[in-house]
């Protein structure tokens, strides 16, 4: 994780020394910073094709979907549709699991480079049984999204929830500590914390070249 910081100073000094003259850090980010083959709409399409694809209930396909996304900075935001979300809460209320009123929290963030995406961020909350199902499924539809197949067999699946910490709880060896998975086309990282600190949850894809 450190290499990154050193490598980029180290090349704007090699870039300064030679032309004579400064050379702006966004620059050199742009020029040495790997990226995914896909622009932000290309992205958001396949993920959401992807979530569709793994709705059982294929008259609401679009009930977690991206909902709205909007720029930010260098890149974009989304937030996802409620209405499947607030399904799964009926059902378990059906059950008698759960009471009381639950709102989605779960967001994706797209930092861009030369018009492609080159980190992915989907935070979410594993305060209630519902939103960290959310989070881990929506964790897995970028897996596949990036990396079709990844997860096709169930021993695949499980492999990738093991290393990640995705069903870590407050007793897990670790908790509060990053978990990283190096995959061929990407890094991905997950944080959980204690609860006593926060019930807030992220993953982060990094392409690799």
């Amino acid at each position: 994780r450190g290499s990154r910081p050193v490598v980029l100073a180290f090349s704007r000094c090699v870039a300064e020394k030679d032309s004579n003259r400064p050379t702006t850090h966004d620059s050199l980010q742009n020029s040495l910073a790997p990226t995914f083959s896909m622009t932000f709409d290309a992205f958001r399409q396949a993920l959401d094709d992807k979530i569709r694809e793994d709705v059982l209930d294929k008259s609401h396909s679009d009930f977690t979907t991206t909902d709205a996304c909007r720029k930010a900075g260098d890149g974009y935001t989304c937030n996802f549709h409620d209405a499947g979300f607030q399904d799964t809460v009926a059902n378990f209320k059906k059950l008698d699991l759960m009471s009381g009123r639950f709102t989605l929290k779960l967001s994706l963030d797209s930092d861009m480079v030369a018009g492609k995406v080159s980190v992915i961020t989907l935070s979410g909350d594993r305060g209630d049984p519902v939103n960290m199902m959310q989070f881990i499924g929506t964790v897995v539809d970028i897996l596949e999204t990036i990396n079709p197949g990844a997860t096709r067999r169930d021993e695949e699946l499980k492999r990738v929830v093991d290393e990640l910490g995705l069903m870590r709880g407050d007793s897990t060896d670790g908790i509060g500590k990053p978990r990283t998975a190096i995959q061929p086309f990407a890094a991905i990282q997950c944080l959980y914390q204690g609860s006593n600190i926060t019930t807030q949850v992220e993953c982060r894809f990094v392409p690799r070249s």
